[in-house]
């Protein structure tokens, strides 16, 4: 199942300083990332498809709420 409309369709600037100990998962940085809510990106589905350069990912929901991203 695709999506009709694309989840996200800008490029992102590279983040400086790219190095995950630099980065804290309770507060984004805003300047660098683009926070999207999973009830915005699932829509009431269980998972989505990503079209990232022509290659398309599949995220889902697992059974106990957990994402799994795939290619």
């Amino acid at each position: 199942m695709l999506l009709s409309t694309p989840v996200m369709n800008q490029s992102v600037p590279p983040c400086p300083d790219d190095r995950p100990e630099q980065h804290s998962l309770s507060q984004p940085d805003e300047s660098h990332a683009r926070v999207l809510s999973s009830t915005d990106l699932f829509q009431g589905r269980h998972e989505v498809w990503i079209d990232h350069e022509g290659t398309l990912y599949r995220l889902r929901q697992t059974g106990t709420g957990k994402l799994y991203l795939s290619k």
